[in-house]
């Protein structure tokens, strides 16, 4: 018996140019994925909560409520799903804000079509990657370390039950390090990874070393160095931190 057609992802085009609109849903329908589309914030979010989208681009300046304020809104509802922020704001502290409100890119235009499909294709792929069971050193997307837990496809992290709350950076590098644990990560694959998130400059060693130092103060001292430094290597996660 044939095995029925996996559905195609759902993602929803918040854009109030039509003519970029279009162009996006276009794209996106011609690889098959389901588009569905908003030229408003008040739209976006009553659709992306009656239709869970898979991965959401969104726009900043759209009528209210903006971009920003949709992403603050879906994250506090808990819905964790790929945000790709799609604007001609290109300053590195308007992206930096962008990821700390909860999304997972930062897309400037213009933009090449092909560049938004290996976006959206990129972060779908990671999203089925983490929610498949069976990933190396993970029982369905969940971590235990010490008195930490990480709830990868979540993007939620608890210390003795309570939620500990993380900037996207602090995330991106503690999630390098947790799927990668008992390895070495280096600075500058670290670096790589929130420059692929930032896509701009501004990304440094510095930067690196900065989430580590608020990782440690966020996931308590008591944990027993579960984030240990090897000295002109990188950084390592501890597999078995003392308690």
């Amino acid at each position: 018996m044939t095995e029925p057609a996996e559905a195609p992802a759902t993602l929803l085009v918040v854009e109030d140019e039509a003519d970029i609109r279009r162009l996006e849903t276009f794209v996106l329908e011609a690889e098959g994925y389901r588009v569905l589309t908003a030229d408003n914030g008040a739209d976006a979010l009553r659709i992306a909560r009656e239709e869970k989208p898979d991965l959401i681009l969104l726009d900043i300046i759209i009528p209210e409520p903006d971009g920003r304020e949709v992403c603050r809104r879906l994250r506090a509802e808990r819905n964790f799903c790929p945000i790709l922020f799609v604007t001609a704001r290109k300053e590195p502290t308007d992206q930096l804000d962008g990821l700390a409100l909860g999304a997972d890119h930062y897309v400037v235009k213009p933009f090449s079509p092909a560049y938004l499909v290996t976006l959206v294709n990129s972060a779908l792929r990671r999203v089925k990657e983490y929610t498949d069971t069976g990933q190396p050193g993970a029982s369905e997307g969940r971590l235990k370390l010490g008195d930490v837990e990480l709830d990868i496809p979540a993007k939620a992290v608890l210390r003795d039950g309570e939620e500990v709350r993380l900037t996207p950076g602090e995330w991106i590098v503690l999630e390098a390090l947790a799927t990668h644990r008992n390895t070495v990560l280096s600075r500058e694959l670290l670096q790589q990874r929130l420059w692929d998130a930032v896509t701009d400059e501004g990304i440094t060693s510095r930067t690196v070393d900065m989430h580590i130092s608020r990782l440690r103060q966020k996931l308590g001292e008591r944990t027993g160095g579960l984030i240990s430094t090897r000295r002109n290597f990188g950084y390592l996660l501890d597999p078995e931190p003392d308690a």
